[in-house]
């Protein structure tokens, strides 16, 4: 039996609303799944880079003197040769040491203040695992380390026998954790401006000395004034203006630690020039912040020094003063 025309528009009619009402019904359930995983989406990416962020702020507090590997590592392999040419009165390794590794990482120096590049020397000795670090113009009180702990014991001050002729001074350290230990050594070479350390690291170090080994590390043969050179005495060898200003500049900061930080904020006028030199004698000015001129005089061949002072307003002429050392 056929429907009337009106019955039939009436049941088209209905049909199309239904159509209408599922397709908009899947579109807002569509619309909700998206908005939902959008939201889990942005949700996942913040947590992402929240960690990031505290992941980058920790890597930059732990590293902090350390330069930036992001683009590379900026240690490059080296010759224990050519590390001795970067700092003069290098360690050597103990005789035993194993896996020997020379290396140099230049963005840790700082040429326009007389801090030449890191040299770092890694070895194994008695199944244990050292890394040494030096640094010719590094302050006295540098952390050259490169470890970054809280330390159980220390620093306690020591004196090292063989170096310095059995006068220089260092500190020893010490970190007990979960891990195990960490023992560290550093010490310093007023007379030239140098800082070492001598770090390892084991499950045990109990009753270990690190000074031991440290003291085995002494080179006789690396004293910038002993040996000879392409058939010369080094002993004679004259100093040059850069070597004199050089020395001066890291004797001053050894003798001031607050000295560098004066310098590098600006406030007061302080610096260093070669005034004179006659082949002989090699004259280095220090004009220091309180404004009295020092003047170092420097025998170019035996590198003894003797020191005169004039304060402007304060003392008539130039008058010599009792200090007086080698920069060899």
């Amino acid at each position: 039996m056929e429907l009337p025309e009106k019955n039939i528009k009436e049941v088209e009619g209905k049909r199309m609303i239904r159509q209408r009402l599922v397709a908009l019904t899947g579109a807002l359930i569509l619309t909700a799944l998206s908005i939902a995983g959008c939201k889990s989406i942005n949700k996942e990416a913040g947590a992402s880079a929240a960690t990031e962020s505290v992941e980058n702020k920790a890597t930059e507090t732990a590293s902090e003197e350390e330069p930036e590997v992001g683009m590379g590592n900026p240690w490059v392999e080296i010759t224990e040769e050519e590390a001795n040419k970067n700092c003069p009165r290098l360690f050597k390794a103990p005789e035993g040491a194993k896996a020997q590794e020379w290396q140099k990482c230049e963005a840790l120096g700082d040429p326009e203040k007389g801090t030449q590049p890191m040299i770092q020397l890694s070895f194994e000795l008695d199944d244990l695992n050292f890394t040494a670090r030096a640094q010719y113009g590094a302050a006295e009180d540098a952390d050259i380390s490169g470890i970054y702990t809280e330390w159980t014991v220390g620093p306690e001050d020591t004196t090292l026998a063989n170096w310095g002729g059995g006068h220089m001074s260092g500190k020893t350290y010490r970190a007990i954790n979960d891990s195990g230990y960490i023992d560290l050594i550093t010490w310093y070479d007023v007379e030239i401006g140098i800082k070492y350390s001598l770090s390892t690291a084991s499950e045990d170090l109990d009753g270990f000395d690190i000074q031991a080994v440290a003291e085995q590390m002494y080179s006789e043969e690396n004293e910038p004034n002993t040996g000879e050179e392409d058939g010369e005495d080094t002993s004679k060898k004259q100093i040059t203006e850069e070597e004199a200003l050089s020395a001066i500049r890291n004797y001053c900061y050894a003798n001031n630690a607050d000295l560098k930080e004066i310098e590098e904020k600006g406030e007061y006028p302080v610096y260093w020039e070669i005034e004179s030199n006659d082949g002989k004698e090699i004259v280095v000015l220090f004009r220091s912040y309180t404004g009295a001129e020092i003047r170092y005089h420097i025998d170019a061949v035996s590198g003894d020094t003797y020191v005169t002072e004039f304060v402007p307003g304060v003392t008539s002429e130039e008058e010599r003063t009792d200090e007086s050392f080698n920069i060899r």
